[in-house]
């Protein structure tokens, strides 16, 4: 029993020994809440991520942008309740990320800016893959749509990169919304041409045109 108690008191004076005001004992039991911590975490990031991947309704482009929020959300989380065991003032931390997320959104604000319209442009859906548009003096095929920029191709087979801000800020004619539309071509004849038979040759063609 005497070897057992100094056993004992030995544990518990080296727990007690402190570095900079924190004790082994709070380093250690800090470390235990930082790993069940980050079980939890990895096991609710896992279940929003399958949850996202069997969503239908949201697009596929936007399960990316959702998935790294929860991550940033959650791991915060985790690092405020383990620094609440060490002893850190979570208000204090709390200010401290918050006077770096500002300074950090000053320095991209026109990327944020473009993620922000991207996110706009996945809710509003405008616009789908595959759509002909016309929108921020560009028309083309909509090819893909990214969080901060969306790519068309012309006509006339060019890849344009349009900024998503841009995107959002600009009128969009979808030229694809509806399945059916009404074409105008103009054409031009000889003045000596008889108009019945322009009309004729205009009527045969559309006629012959199974797409009409």
């Amino acid at each position: 029993m005497e070897i057992l108690s100094k056993i004992m008191e030995e544990i518990t004076a080296f727990m007690g020994y402190s570095v900079a005001g924190i004790t082994f004992g709070t380093i250690c039991r800090a470390l235990i809440v930082f790993l069940i911590s980050l079980t939890v975490a990895k096991i609710v990031i896992r279940i929003i991520c399958k949850g996202l991947d069997k969503n239908d309704r949201i697009e596929k482009g936007l399960h990316t942008f959702i998935k790294s929020i929860v991550r940033i959300v959650v791991y915060f989380i985790v690092v405020l309740i383990v620094a609440e065991t060490v002893g850190i003032p979570i208000t204090s931390l709390v200010a401290l990320f918050s006077v770096v997320g500002v300074a950090v959104s000053l320095s991209i604000q026109g990327a944020l800016s473009n993620v922000a319209s991207g996110v706009m442009l996945f809710v509003t859906k405008p616009f789908e893959s595959g759509d002909f548009v016309d929108a921020a003096g560009v028309s083309g095929t909509v090819q893909e749509i990214r969080l901060t920029y969306t790519k068309l191709i012309t006509p006339n087979n060019q890849v344009i990169l349009v900024p998503n801000s841009e995107m959002c800020a600009s009128k969009i004619t979808n030229y694809s919304a509806q399945e059916t539309r009404r074409f105008e071509i103009k054409v031009t004849t000889s003045y000596d041409a008889k108009i019945q038979d322009v009309k004729d040759a205009l009527n045969k063609v559309l006629t012959d045109d199974k797409r009409v």
